[in-house]
């Protein structure tokens, strides 16, 4: 299994514009009162992360996914989607809040594996998330599974 951390989108600067971080981009936030912060995490409305297995892809998504990360979010899955006869696991373990625009993009994902004969598990759904996948009728569309090594047991992959 090899980990990348892909990158981050960063809360609105000044000028109400959002910063979608890469891995290697070294950031410095300012407060009002002018003091740096070292550690952009903590203000990251967006995180991705991947890691490869030898049939299975997991893409794992943290923060918000709205209308706001939503682009980034397909950008980051199209980047790494798995070659044929593997796997897609959205690990949304992380996710804390999805509205309709987020719940958009899954269905294209949804879309696009089903087109491409990919095998898309979404794992780790709870709270909200969970809450508006049922609210708009969608979680029925979708492979389920409790966490990240059920995903991987039912796609086939050892750990």
């Amino acid at each position: 299994m090899h980990f990348a951390d892909i990158g981050q989108v960063m809360p609105a600067d000044r000028d109400g514009e959002w910063t979608y971080m890469t891995a290697g981009d070294e950031p410095a936030y300012h407060d009002d009162f002018g003091d740096a912060f070292d550690d952009p995490g903590e203000y990251a409305l967006f995180t991705a992360g991947v890691e490869f297995y030898d049939h299975v892809v997991v893409v794992e998504l943290a923060g918000v996914l709205d209308r706001e990360t939503g682009e980034q979010a397909a950008a980051v899955i199209r980047s790494f989607w798995p070659g044929p006869d593997a796997a897609l696991v959205l690990d949304l373990e992380g996710l804390v809040h999805l509205d309709r625009r987020g719940a958009t993009v899954l269905l294209r994902v949804r879309r696009y594996a089903r087109a491409s004969a990919t095998l898309l598990v979404l794992a780790g759904l709870h709270g909200e998330v969970a809450e508006q996948l049922e609210r708009y009728g969608l979680i029925r569309h979708f492979e389920v599974v409790p966490d990240h090594a059920s995903a991987l047991e039912l796609a086939g992959q050892e750990r």
